[in-house]
């Protein structure tokens, strides 16, 4: 415990930047037919680097997809890694995927989310009924997992062999376990937060924060970063969503009105706390809207069966029944007859 908690100090100390009205932004494939926003940022002296996203949407419908066979716990859990493996994989390119996967000996069994280059993120439970007696908002992954694995893949159609990290679950948040993993497997040095509420099958809230510490990153803004992080862990991420009296205003005038919030404002106003006054001038900020997509479709199962043993292929031909199978991550049904 003592050791963990160094750790978090240690790392809190080597996030964050600021920046407001002097950044410079490009809108880079934000859907409008969603509210759900990943927006990236980098500090004027380019050594730290800010992931700031809500995807309430995309946890919404995961729920959805799961048809009500999913536990509170597990579905907080699996928000809160997906939230964490869309920061993580924020800078992908194209065709490139990271799979993140919590593998545990117990309650859960495993989580797992995978995320591409254009924020397409998935994910699923091994055992979504799974809940422990802890009516806690804040319990940890050997509650849920019991001893385990963080085992992760990066991967591309064009790579000959994958890169795979692993290393060992610790008793704490899934955020503190993931940025404990870019450290130790990565050398990457950033600090993960996560706010996820959801009551029943409806979230209602599901953000993420991500501060990296970029190689060369200077003392000052290190330590700027560190007073920052702390005072917006402070507020909690939810504490952003409450309108201005200008979104109000904006709400109320916009004649066209819109089924989607419009989040730039609430994640522009964490970047600007994260990066703060002293870093401003010169920062630059993208956006990208994460979107649910399963990759699952009618060849993948026919490619199942034929790693299936002869004997029992040919044991479903002989009783001519069709085979039913369901896809993990969406819920959909298949049924093809061999």
């Amino acid at each position: 415990r003592s050791f963990e908690h160094r750790n978090i100090r240690w790392q809190r100390m080597l996030f964050h930047r600021h920046s407001s009205s002097n950044d410079f932004f490009i809108e880079n494939e934000i859907s409008k037919t969603t509210g759900d926003l990943l927006l990236s940022a980098l500090n004027g002296a380019q050594d730290i680097a800010i992931r700031a996203v809500n995807c309430r949407e995309v946890i919404q419908e995961s729920i959805l997809r799961s048809d009500n066979a999913i536990t509170n716990q597990a579905s907080t859990t699996l928000a809160e890694l997906m939230v964490c493996t869309l920061m993580m994989g924020s800078n992908l390119k194209g065709d490139e995927t990271l799979q993140v996967n919590l593998v545990g000996t117990r309650g859960l069994r495993n989580v797992m989310a995978i995320s591409d280059g254009d924020l397409k993120v998935r994910g699923m439970v091994g055992s979504p009924r799974y809940s422990t007696a802890t009516l806690s908002d804040k319990i940890t992954t050997n509650e849920l997992l019991g001893d385990g694995q963080i085992q992760v893949t990066r991967n591309h159609p064009s790579w000959k062999r994958p890169q795979n990290g692993i290393v060992a679950l610790r008793d704490t948040s899934v955020a503190l376990n993931l940025a404990l993993y870019m450290a130790e497997s990565e050398q990457r040095l950033a600090a993960m937060i996560t706010d996820v509420r959801i009551e029943g099958n409806l979230c209602r809230h599901a953000m993420g924060l991500l501060v990296e510490r970029l190689p060369g990153a200077s003392e000052e803004n290190v330590e700027l970063a560190i007073r920052n992080l702390a005072n917006i862990e402070r507020t909690g991420l939810r504490g952003y969503l409450d309108r201005t009296i200008e979104e109000k205003q904006q709400s109320i005038s916009n004649k066209k009105g819109s089924l989607f919030r419009d989040f730039h404002e609430p994640l522009n106003r964490i970047v600007d706390d994260c990066l703060g006054s002293e870093m401003t001038i010169d920062s630059i900020r993208w956006g990208k809207s994460p979107q649910f997509k399963c990759s699952c479709d009618i060849e993948r199962v026919w490619r199942a069966l034929r790693l299936l043993p002869k004997e029992e292929t040919q044991s479903i031909i002989n009783e001519g029944k069709p085979v039913e199978m369901k896809c993990e991550f969406c819920g959909q049904f298949y049924s093809v007859t061999p």
